[in-house]
């Protein structure tokens, strides 16, 4: 019948998540002429170049599970994530991170 004193118990916390964004340089990667979409093939020494147009999904997100305290006033989180690029799901990483709550 003691309150716990530990601010590490205090503030542990077990997370599940799903992020999703995209990021480009300069045309919106919505658009289907942008830098994600065409790739510029040319080999040294050719007269000729190749335009490749794809049309890949512009949404990079991801899923998974993940543990976070307080230690010495920061918040230290260890996380276990899967990729989803293209509507496939990657594999599996481990991210550690260390910060200040916001």
């Amino acid at each position: 019948n003691r309150e716990v004193s530990s601010s590490f118990l205090q503030n542990l916390q077990l997370i599940s998540f799903f992020d999703i964004g995209s990021s480009w340089s300069g045309k919106s990667p919505f658009n289907t002429d942008n830098s994600i979409n065409i790739w510029v093939i040319n080999d040294p020494g050719s007269v000729f170049d190749a335009e490749v147009v794809n049309s890949k999904n512009p949404w990079l997100s991801s899923f998974g599970w993940g543990i976070q305290s307080l230690i010495m006033d920061y918040y230290v989180k260890i996380d276990f994530a899967k990729p989803i690029e293209d509507y496939k799901v990657g594999k599996p990483k481990l991210h550690f991170s260390i910060g200040y709550s916001f």
